[in-house]
């Protein structure tokens, strides 16, 4: 994919520094929206032969799709656009890569400086749109004069590849603004590529002085929690959390979006929690000592409890992050890979004193389990009952995505499953580009099955993501139809107030059946639980991309869910769990 053997690009000298720097960075994929002043760009991608190139009209659907290829293959992915608006729409994407630490290289071509505010059509202030959410941006020169300003675009082009390349990961910004003609191109022989720099990726090791203090506290600690947030699946870490977890003074709690795979940790954190309830239990199940990684965390609840009861350390470990105090008490960043420094501590730890910390976790996960499998099984036909039967239809090797907002808290309830690769776009936790996402992961990996579970509203939201001439035929697409933003029938305050369905909900009059038709999509619906059994089976077994809307009764659906955490305290009382005097850790 770099090999630039007279390679035809655009006539402008600065696009084909751009190009060519694109490749000797690594991009592969790029994201192409129409237009006419982006008309260098688009030629010199396509044309060079270097790159996959992918069509996307609806900028705003383009920068998640990026998105999602850049978080399937962990490799940068460009995404060009004309000027003005169409720049703009790139935002939303930009956002969610930011907080995701996904190399986006978003690249916008722009109307010559001196035009700007002077009345030309899309023509905005394109330089510094960015600013808030990215880790670099360069204005490029697009037709350089002298030596200098060729150099200056080598010498900053290569900076800002290289800060998410060998620094912090993340999107970056090159706008380039450009003359007339647009539309000319030439070959240029191998010699003329820039020499462009690389800088090492700096490695932060374990400081073995450090790994010993804190296996000692560790090990004089009574009840320490490691709490791992949303992370790409990484076997390393994986291990070692299983590692941890069959500690008698440790409790590993995760999400289905950490992707860790160990049978002890608590994987459905509000399952318990939010069932739990008394500050009693909470105050028994909260640590002494509080170890953190990965990325956001899904739960509203634990963050709650661990900013009010303020664990007497608070360790975060990440190679990345700064100042990242989620939890209100923070005592120690360790810049360092999580796997590497748990096992380095791990490997120092000496024997620990008597806790029945991890014990008293157990009888919760137990109590809880054996209840959310009675409650789940007998429950009549709603949101959760459409989401226990999906699930078991999910097969190993899938890449799971989950949209926001009750889709993903609805996954938490169910837990993880080894072999299945979860995602959500918790970055900045917005439904829009949910869809899209989930579009660019299956381009990316097309031996691998996609499947996108999402709501109604976040669906149509982001329905654009349909319009796409080469729609990857591995993406399968559940909506979950219950005709609004149901989430807001489930959290307190919105379902007492007169304005809930018509501002709140904002239902709609749009057909998911319609959409799928008009975007030429195979369909499938069920309003039932035995009918969505029948119709999981028949739209897995589908050729090629497919949708399956599941209605659901939204009236009863908050009500179901609320008497599961009801249901499952009564479990914990009967199962002698909340009484304190029987379970304090020794």
């Amino acid at each position: 994919m770099t090999d630039t053997t007279h390679t035809e690009m655009s006539e402008k000298k600065g696009v084909h520094a751009l190009v060519t720097a694109a490749a000797y960075f690594g991009v592969q994929d790029v994201v192409l929206c129409p237009g006419s002043r982006n008309a260098p760009l688009i030629l010199s991608f396509h044309r060079s032969g270097l790159f996959r190139c992918h069509s996307i009209a609806d900028e705003r659907v383009a920068g998640f799709y990026a998105l999602g290829m850049a978080l399937a293959t962990r490799k940068p992915v460009a995404v060009v656009c004309t000027s003005g608006s169409a720049a703009v729409n790139f935002g939303p994407g930009l956002v969610e890569a930011y907080y995701l630490k996904a190399p986006v290289v978003a690249i916008t071509a722009d109307r010559p400086s001196d035009r700007v505010d002077q009345g030309d059509g899309q023509t905005i202030r394109q330089e510094g749109l960015f600013a808030n959410y990215i880790r670099g941006s360069y204005s490029v020169i697009a037709e350089p004069v002298t030596a200098n300003e060729a150099g200056m675009n080598r010498r900053k082009i290569s900076e800002v590849f290289n800060r998410i390349l060998a620094g912090n990961p993340g999107p970056v910004h090159f706008n380039v603004p450009m003359t007339e003609p647009l539309y000319r191109t030439e070959t240029y022989p191998p010699e003329s590529v820039p020499a462009f720099y690389r800088r090492a990726r700096l490695t932060a090791k374990t400081d073995a002085e450090l790994a010993g203090r804190c296996a000692a506290e560790v090990s004089a600690t009574e009840k320490v929690m490691v709490l791992i947030g949303q992370t790409a699946h990484d076997p390393e870490l994986d291990r070692e959390v299983a590692a941890w977890a069959a500690m008698p003074n440790v409790v590993v709690f995760t999400e289905t979006t950490a992707n860790i795979y160990a049978d002890a940790a608590v994987t459905t954190i509000d399952r318990i929690i939010m069932s739990a309830g008394s500050s009693e239990v909470t105050e028994m199940l909260m640590p002494d000592l509080l170890i953190t990684a990965g990325g956001m965390i899904v739960s509203k609840k634990i963050k709650a409890l661990i900013r009010e009861k303020h664990p007497r350390i608070h360790w975060h470990i990440s190679p990345h992050d700064e100042g990242l105090d989620t939890f209100q008490s923070l005592t120690g960043e360790i810049p360092a890979n999580p796997a590497e420094f748990l096992g380095a501590v791990r490997s120092r730890l000496s024997e620990s004193g008597p806790s029945g910390y991890a014990a008293s976790m157990k009888a919760f996960k137990d109590a809880a389990q054996e209840a959310h499998d009675c409650y789940t099984s007998a429950m009549p036909w709603s949101d959760f009952a459409a989401f226990r039967i999906l699930l078991s239809h999910i097969a190993p090797g899938t890449a799971f995505h989950m949209a926001n907002s009750s889709a993903v808290r609805y996954v938490q309830l169910f837990g993880t499953v080894r072999g299945i690769f979860y995602h959500a776009n918790r970055g900045t936790s917005g439904i829009d580009g949910s869809t899209s996402t989930a579009a660019g992961w299956a381009c990316a990996h097309p031996d691998r099955d996609t499947v996108l579970v999402t709501g109604d509203t976040a669906f149509i939201y982001d329905s654009n993501a349909l319009w796409n001439r080469a729609l990857p035929q591995n993406l399968k697409i559940i909506v979950i139809n219950n005709g609004g933003g149901g989430i807001f029938r489930i959290i307190d305050g919105p379902a007492e107030t007169e304005e809930l369905e018509p501002f709140f909900e904002a239902e709609h009059p749009a057909s998911v059946a319609g959409l799928a038709d008009a975007f030429g999509v195979k369909y499938f619906a069920a309003g039932d639980a035995r009918s969505a059994e029948e119709k999981l089976t028949a739209f897995f077994s589908a050729e090629g991309c497919a949708i399956l809307e599941l209605r659901t009764p939204k009236a009863e659906n908050a009500g179901i869910l609320k008497g599961y955490f009801k249901y499952i305290a009564a479990a914990f009382r009967r199962k002698g769990v909340l009484r304190r005097e029987e379970n304090k850790a020794p």
